[in-house]
């Protein structure tokens, strides 16, 4: 739960037909893993994660949805470093417990102070 909204997110692991295996690309270009399963935001009908495994650490990471910029050529493209990948949590604790933690690692606004606190076009 969010200490500034005060919603509640339920979040739920499932498969993915449609990326199940393709690579994750880093901005850096760097093959990060592969896309294993996806956490979606029930309520909302949203894909919130991927959950990423990368052979090289015997790791499942989770990766925000929203760093996702392209999928093509059987490959899943992310604004994020490789550098940003390795100082993820891995998947040993439930997303809930480290969503906060996620974004504040990658440097990013979190999705549901987005969505809660859109931004406002400035005013002239």
């Amino acid at each position: 739960m969010s200490q500034r909204t005060g919603v509640k997110r339920r979040l739920l692991e499932t498969k993915t037909r449609d990326l199940w295996q393709l690579e994750l690309v880093s901005a850096d270009g760097h093959i990060l893993g592969r896309v294993v399963r996806q956490i979606v935001e029930v309520d909302m009908y949203t894909i919130r994660y991927f959950i990423v495994y990368c052979a090289d650490t015997g790791k499942h990471y989770i990766v925000p949805s929203d760093t996702i910029y392209a999928i093509e050529d059987d490959r899943v493209y992310t604004s994020l470093t490789r550098a940003h990948l390795t100082k993820l949590p891995d998947l040993s604790v439930p997303v809930e417990d480290v969503e906060e933690e996620i974004y504040r690692i990658i440097g990013r606004r979190p999705y549901w102070e987005e969505e809660f606190f859109p931004s406002t076009p400035p005013t002239d």
